[in-house]
């Protein structure tokens, strides 16, 4: 089981995969993801279990949406975590 730290260090990087757009970092051109659907809510948790596709044990659960905040549930080795944009 990975400790805390390494969890929040796996939450930050999950957090720039996902607002990075994908095809825009070199050198890997399959990083990132499609983040621009925040109107659509389907089609922006599909763009993030895509971009998340590449990490073993991670999955996007679910998503909503308070207050202007896109609160998306994650499950990182079955503990569930909340990555949260504006």
């Amino acid at each position: 089981m990975a400790d805390e730290n390494e969890i929040n260090k796996m939450l930050f990087s999950i957090s720039k995969r996902i607002e990075c757009k994908l095809g825009s970092f070199y050198p890997d051109a399959h990083y990132g993801s499609f983040y621009p659907y925040k109107s659509n809510k389907k089609l922006l948790l599909c763009a993030i279990r895509q971009a998340l596709a590449s990490y073993d044990g991670v999955y996007a659960l679910s998503l909503e949406e308070v207050a202007g905040v896109v609160n998306i549930h994650i499950m990182i080795n079955n503990e569930e975590r909340v990555v949260r944009f504006h």
